[in-house]
This record gives C-alpha cells, structure tokens and sequence, in this order.
C-alpha cells in the first residue's frame, strides 16, 4: 500500500510524493479527550484529514490541500498534531508551532494545543517556554492511517497550551498526561 508523504515547497504550496510508509501520525484518542476536557471541543484542526478526524472530532479542519500555514486560523478553539520532518531544513513542527503563537497573539483563536515532540534544546521549540508545557510521560503511541497503534516514535512529547485556562490545563494534562512546566 502506498501513501502520499507532503511538505511545502518554495512557494509554500504543498507537494506530495509516494511512498511505502505515511508521514502520517494521528494523535491517540486519550490525548484528545484530555484536549477536549481543556479545551471543551475543537473547533479547529489545522493539520488533519478525513481519517485523523474521525478520532480528533473536530468541527472543521484544514488538510494538506488547505496549507493551514498560509490560513487564517479563526475559531473558538485550535488543535494542532503537526506534520513530522523537515522542509527546506525547517522542522514542520516549528513552523507550525510559531504559526500557532501568531495566530494566537492575532486573536484568531481563544484557546489552543499544538503536540510536537519535545525537543527542548532546539531553536525552533524554544518560543514554547512563553506557555504551559506537558512533558509526557514516557512516548505516545500514535495511530497509523488505519487507526491502529504503531510502534513509539523515537522521541518524547510535549503538548503546548495557549490560552487563559491555565489552571484547567494544568488539572487535566499534570499527572495524567505528564508533567507540565509553567514559565514564572
């Protein structure tokens, strides 16, 4: 079976190639529920499909043909599970992550979280420390395009909230999830 594998180009369009193995990681259905508990629903998935939707439920969503990045991402609330990998040596959970914090600083949505994998010492995660952070505990196991479990990727998880509910955050995702660090 093959799968469609995209990124952006230069003109930050999408492109699409083939291959054996998806790009494609959908988000467990635990870490869901525990974003709709914070969130009350997603109104907005910027980086989903038809498939991923069915365990996300989100009212509307951006796929790779929308190119959420060149979006205006207006809603009530915003869920983000980023593509993986790089494009023109730029980590795609980067650009996603700082898309995600102008969006927010633009007003375009009240609440959001965007899961990347933790990367601490990277260039692109450091903007996250300015909001709450889960660390999780241990590596999620995502779903494949059939929504069955694949094997753990090769790196932790952190989820990253933005928006006035800190506390609720902190109740939901703190102990269950991970640990979750606030910058003071």
């Amino acid at each position: 079976m093959f799968y469609f594998v995209y990124g952006f180009n230069d003109m930050n369009t999408p492109t699409f190639s083939f291959s054996s193995e998806s790009n494609d990681r959908y988000t467990p259905p635990e870490i869901i529920q525990a974003v709709k508990n914070v969130l009350g629903y997603i109104d907005l998935d910027v980086a989903s499909c038809e498939q991923a939707n069915r365990v996300v439920g989100a009212s509307r969503y951006f796929d790779i043909r929308d190119n959420a990045l060149n979006q205006k991402w207006i809603a009530e609330t915003v869920f983000c599970n980023p593509p993986y990998g790089k494009v023109q040596n730029k980590s795609q959970a980067g650009l996603f992550l700082q898309k995600m914090i102008d969006e927010y600083h633009l007003g375009h949505f009240k609440q959001g979280i965007i899961l990347v994998n933790a990367c601490p010492s990277s260039s692109w995660f450091k903007p996250a420390y300015r909001f709450p952070v889960c660390f999780t505990d241990g590596r999620l196991c995502f779903l494949d395009y059939q929504l069955k479990p694949l094997n753990q990727p090769t790196k932790d998880n952190a989820l990253i909230y933005m928006g006035d509910d800190i506390r609720r955050f902190i109740d939901v995702f703190h102990g269950t999830i991970g640990t979750v660090v606030v910058s003071v």
